[in-house]
C-alpha cells in the first residue's frame, strides 16, 4: 500500500512531497506524468495483492504460511513505522532533525 501511495502511508507523503516540489520548481508536465505513472502502478500493485489472496481464478490460491514470532515482530514493526510516518511525518522528521543536530 505504501509503494502505491495510499494514505495514510509514508509512500503517500513521499509522493506528495516529490510531486509538490516538482510543481513548485515549474516541472508541471513532469509531475503530471509522474502522477499518471503512479496511477498505472496502482493497477499492478493491486493485481499482485489480489492474486495473492484471491488466486488466479483457477483455484490456485496459495495457502497462508505461519511465521515465527521474530518474523511477525519485524513485519509488525515495519507496518507500524510506515503508518506512523504516513500519519505523523512532521513529528518523525522533527525528531530526526533534532537527532542529526546532536
Amino acid at each position: 500500500l505504501s509503494l502505491a501511495g495510499f494514505p495514510p502511508t509514508a509512500g503517500f507523503i513521499g509522493k506528495i512531497l516529490v510531486f509538490g516540489a516538482a510543481i513548485g520548481q515549474g516541472y508541471v508536465a513532469l509531475a503530471v506524468l509522474a502522477i499518471i505513472t503512479s496511477v498505472v502502478a496502482i493497477v499492478f500493485y493491486t493485481r499482485v495483492v489480489l492474486s495473492r489472496f484471491l488466486g488466479e481464478g483457477d483455484g490456485s490460491r496459495l495457502p497462508l504460511r505461519r511465521v515465527g514470532v521474530r518474523t511477525a515482530a519485524v513485519l509488525a514493526l515495519g507496518a507500524l513505522g510506515t503508518i506512523v510516518f504516513g500519519l505523523l511525518p512532521g513529528v518523525v522528521l522533527n525528531a530526526l532533525d533534532r537527532l542529526a543536530g546532536m
